[in-house]
This record gives C-alpha cells, sequence and structure tokens, in this order.
C-alpha cells in the first residue's frame, strides 16, 4: 500500500494533503476494509468462543446427569434383598423356613425339617423375584421354583413342583 503512494511523491507523515483524489479514496478504502476484516475477525472469535462456552455447558451438563444416573443405579438395591422368615403352606401343612437373598444372584433357604439349600437362578425384576431349590425329602429330590413379588417388607408368592404349586407368604428379618 505504502509503495502505491511513495511512487506518487506521498507518504504517511505528510497525510493525504498533496495526494489525488484517487490515492485519497484508495487509501480511504484500504482503511475501512482493514476496520472491517478487524470487525470480522472479531466478531468470528467472539461466535467461536460462545460455540465453544457452550459445548463446554453441554459436555459438563451431560457428564453430571450421567454421573447421577450411574450412582442411583449401583446404589439401588434390589428390595427382594435380604433374609426372610417365610412359611410355605404345604399339602402337608404350614412349614416355616428362613430364605436368604443376595444381591450378588446367591442365596439360601434353611427349611427346619429338610435342612439348608443353595438357591439357583435367582433373578430379579422390579419387585419380582424368581429363583430354584432343590431339596432332598427323604431321599427324592424335590425341585422347587419360586416367583412371588416384594411390598415392602412383604414377599408373596408360590413355590411350583411336582405336587402342584403352593403358597409362600413371608416378612423381611
Amino acid at each position: 500500500m505504502g509503495s502505491l503512494f511513495r511512487n506518487r511523491g506521498w507518504s504517511p507523515q505528510k497525510g493525504l494533503e498533496g495526494a489525488s483524489r484517487r490515492d485519497t479514496l484508495s487509501l480511504r478504502c484500504k482503511n475501512h476494509l482493514s476496520l472491517h476484516r478487524a470487525s470480522v475477525v472479531k466478531l468470528v472469535e467472539l461466535h467461536i468462543n460462545k460455540v465453544d462456552f457452550t459445548m463446554k455447558k453441554l459436555v459438563s451438563g451431560l457428564l453430571v446427569v450421567s454421573l447421577a444416573l450411574l450412582v442411583g443405579c449401583a446404589g439401588a438395591v434390589n428390595p427382594a434383598v435380604g433374609a426372610w422368615n417365610i412359611e410355605m403352606t404345604t399339602p402337608l401343612g404350614a412349614m416355616p423356613a428362613v430364605l436368604t437373598i443376595n444381591d450378588d444372584g446367591t442365596g439360601a433357604m434353611a427349611v427346619d425339617a429338610l435342612g439348608e439349600v443353595a438357591l439357583a437362578g435367582i433373578a430379579f425384576d422390579g419387585n419380582a423375584v424368581a429363583f430354584s431349590a432343590e431339596l432332598d425329602a427323604q431321599g427324592q429330590t424335590l425341585v422347587l421354583e419360586f416367583t412371588g413379588t416384594v411390598t415392602g417388607d412383604a414377599l408373596a408368592g408360590e413355590f411350583g413342583s411336582d405336587f402342584g404349586a403352593f403358597g409362600v407368604t413371608g416378612t423381611r428379618q
């Protein structure tokens, strides 16, 4: 820019005095373009900063929500987990037992007359619980399939067996 005007005897120290109308307009246009270019660059920088700030807020928000969900899920214990005093209504009469269900999917059932047996296939679905147990009843293997629900500190359901289904009720210890 300077060389164009210096070739015609003009310099920035002299100002616009002595410059032709064409040179004056050209210099003003170039100054205006420089100002406009600087404004556009500043607007683009502001927009980029705004987008960057918005993205940071969005990512931060998503991380907080994800963490809250993970903590909520990890801290939630299935309502069937715990020790239960149950009573089975069998064809031979009421039979008390202690049912223990662990959060890791293991458990046991202790029946006074038959001893303690491991629970297999423990499955949770909301308040519902299902499992199976194999009992040795006087030399015969008896497979019991339990399905039931938990309401507060109460357990209700039934055992299915080769001899038919029989009801189960219980309370949390």
